[in-house]
C-alpha cells in the first residue's frame, strides 16, 4: 500500500535532510534540467537519471520546481527528459509532489494559479507517457482531502490535469452543471463517455479513467455539494469550472435521477438503482 511506501520515503527524506547536497551536484542537476527543458530528446536525460539514482529526493524536488515555471512546450520536453527514470524514482516524484503542493499552496502569491496549472500539465503529460508505472491513486486521494478541507486552490491543478488528459483545453460552453444536477443529487448516470469513444482516445486517458473512476466520482459529488451550499462565496466560480471539466471527462447520460432520492445518495446507490454496468 502507498501509505507504507510513503512512510518509508518520509523517514529516508528526514534522515538525509541534515546532510546538504554539494554545490557541484546542485549545479549539475540545474544544468541538465535547463538543457532538457530547452530541447527535444535531450541527451542529458541519461545524466539526470544517473543523478536521480544517487540523490532521488533532491533531483525530483528540483524537477518539480522547474516544472512549475515552464510553458506547455517546455513541460513536454521536461517529461521526455525523464524517460530513463525508474518506477521507484517516479513513485518518489509523486510523493514529493504532495509535499510540494502543501508548501506552495500555503503561500499567498499571485503566481500560485500559474504554478498549479503548470504542475497539472506536467503531471498529466507524465501520466500519458508513463501510466504503466505511475501509481496515481494517492495523488487523487490527497487532492480530494484538500478540497474537502477547503483547499480550493488545488482545483486549478485538477482542471489542468483532466483537461490535458482528455485532450481539450477549454470548457464546453454548452455544458451547464445545472443541467446535470438537482441540488446535491446528481442528474448524471455514468454510462457512456464522449472522451473514451472519440477518435484517437489515448490509452493513458482510458487507464486514468478506469483506475481513478471512484475518486473522480467522489470529487464530483463533493464539488456539487460545495456548489449548492456556498453559492455566493469567491470559490464558487472555480468549483463550477471544475465541475464542467469533470463532467466532460466522466461518462454521462441525460437520464435524470428522481428528486425523491436524498442528498446522501452516492454512486453506489446509483449502481443499485440502475442495474447497468458503469465501468
Amino acid at each position: 500500500p502507498y501509505e507504507s511506501r510513503y512512510a518509508i520515503y518520509n523517514a529516508v527524506r528526514e534522515d538525509t535532510a541534515p546532510r546538504p547536497i554539494s554545490s557541484s551536484i546542485d549545479q549539475a542537476v540545474q544544468a541538465h534540467l535547463m538543457r532538457i527543458a530547452g530541447e527535444k530528446d535531450s541527451p542529458h536525460a541519461r545524466h539526470l537519471a544517473r543523478l536521480a539514482s544517487m540523490h532521488p529526493f533532491f533531483v525530483v524536488d528540483r524537477v518539480l520546481h522547474k516544472a512549475r515555471l515552464l510553458n506547455p512546450t517546455t513541460i513536454a520536453y521536461l517529461v521526455q527528459g525523464l524517460r530513463y527514470f525508474t518506477a521507484l524514482q517516479f513513485d518518489i516524484l509523486l510523493y514529493t509532489l504532495l509535499i510540494h503542493l502543501c508548501e506552495i499552496t500555503s503561500k499567498d502569491t499571485i503566481q500560485l494559479p500559474e504554478w498549479l496549472a503548470s504542475l497539472g500539465s506536467f503531471v498529466a503529460l507524465l501520466y500519458k507517457r508513463h501510466f504503466g508505472v505511475l501509481h496515481f491513486i494517492p495523488v487523487m486521494d490527497f487532492l480530494i482531502r484538500r478540497v474537502r478541507r477547503g483547499g480550493f486552490a488545488e482545483l486549478q491543478l485538477i482542471r489542468k490535469l483532466v483537461q490535458t488528459l482528455a485532450g481539450h483545453t477549454q470548457e464546453d460552453p454548452n455544458l451547464d452543471p445545472e443541467m446535470y444536477m438537482c441540488g446535491p443529487v446528481l442528474r448524471l448516470v455514468l454510462l457512456d463517455s464522449p472522451v473514451l469513444h472519440s477518435t484517437g482516445a489515448h490509452l493513458a486517458t482510458q487507464a486514468f479513467h478506469s483506475t481513478l473512476g471512484p475518486q473522480l466520482e467522489t470529487l464530483v459529488s463533493l464539488l456539487d455539494g460545495i456548489r449548492t451550499r456556498t453559492p455566493g462565496l469567491p470559490h464558487h466560480d472555480s468549483v463550477n469550472d471544475t465541475l464542467q471539466v469533470l463532467l466532460q471527462f466522466l461518462p454521462r447520460t441525460h437520464t435524470p435521477v428522481p428528486r425523491a432520492l436524498t442528498p446522501l445518495l452516492n454512486f453506489q446507490l446509483l449502481r443499485t438503482y440502475l442495474p447497468l454496468p458503469i465501468w
